[in-house]
């Protein structure tokens, strides 16, 4: 758990997904008790909620936040473990990056000012829209 994971995975010799072991688990089980004792069956949570590797990412996100999970492993048809999504890596995937938001946000306002007296940017996932000036300067005296 000190690499950066909130909860491993425990397969059985199939492959298959059968428990998991989370940080919030080995801290209760060790309550009260040295956790250098405990056997992995005894920590790990069982039966899993996991996602079908069909899942969207979409899908994905629902299903973490409906159910307070801050990892989900993911499954192939026989229940074997293909991988753990976890929700950075979600977010990686569900923010568009700044060109794309940008983009879309030009496209939104075309529908107020189909001209396009505006320039839209965006960076690090935060957009400026600017309005350009609808009228011409005369420098002459």
């Amino acid at each position: 758990m000190d690499h950066g994971f909130s909860a491993l995975p425990v397969c059985d010799d199939e492959g298959r997904l059968v428990g998991i072991v989370s940080g919030s688990g080995l801290l209760l089980a060790g309550l009260g008790r040295t956790t250098g004792d405990l056997e992995v069956r005894q920590v790990m949570r069982a039966p899993v909620i996991s996602a079908p590797l069909t899942a969207s990412a979409t899908d994905l996100a629902g299903s973490m936040l409906g159910n307070h999970l801050r990892c989900l492993p993911v499954v192939d048809h026989v229940g074997a473990l293909v991988g753990v999504v976890s929700r950075s890596d979600l977010l990686r995937v569900l923010t568009p990056d700044d060109d794309v938001l940008a983009a879309r946000i030009d496209r939104a306002l075309r529908a107020y000012d189909p001209v396009g007296r505006r320039r839209v940017a965006v960076e690090a996932g935060r957009a400026v829209v600017r309005a350009r000036s609808t009228t011409r300067r005369n420098d002459a005296p």
